[in-house]
Formats: C-alpha cells, structure tokens, sequence
C-alpha cells in the first residue's frame, strides 16, 4: 500500500471510531492573512449596459435587427458568405427596401 493512501484509510478509520481528525484530507491553511487585490470600481457588465440599452430605447432583443428571422439571416452571411458578397447582398433592393439596417 503506498504511504498516501495508508494514511487516508487510517484517518477514515479514526473518524469512524470517534478520534480526532487527522491533519489530510481535512486540512485547511489560510494562506494570505491580507488583501490580495484591491477592487477598483464596480461597474454593470457588458450584458447589463445591453439590457439597460434595450430597456431604454423600447427596442426588442435582436435590435438593431427588426426581429428573429433577419437575426439569423445576418448570422448565416457572417459565418457563410465573404464580406464583399454581404455587401452586395445588403445593396440589393429586395432587401435594402425592407431592413432598417441601411438607413
């Protein structure tokens, strides 16, 4: 038996008939008696300034897209298409007309 796990048995076992702990596992030192970073300001998070922005300007979650489906059509032109052919998508009149987005 290697000597670590000998002595966790034998400290199970003098838990178990009621003696004193033994310093492993249940061992806890404090190892920084001061301060080790000071906090310099409190701030809302990037989600919270979103959520106050949304909040205030009336505007839905996927603003400043119109709603879910142009959302996702934005995200696929992102993950799927260059940027020159989004530009060009994004000049064609079908979608120019519609999408708040250009203007």
């Amino acid at each position: 038996m290697e000597p670590m796990a000998h002595h966790i048995e034998e400290g199970y076992e003098a838990q178990e008939a009621g003696g004193a702990k033994p310093p492993f596992p249940w061992f806890a030192q404090e190892f920084f008696a001061h301060a080790v970073a000071d906090i310099l300001r409190t701030d809302a998070t990037s989600f919270d300034q979103m959520k106050m922005y949304q909040d205030s300007t009336q505007k839905g979650p996927y603003a400043p897209f119109a709603d879910h489906d142009e959302w996702e059509l934005a995200q696929w032109l992102i993950k799927t298409v260059n940027q020159h052919a989004t530009n060009e998508f994004l000049k064609l009149p079908i979608v120019s007309h519609r999408s708040d987005l250009l203007t």
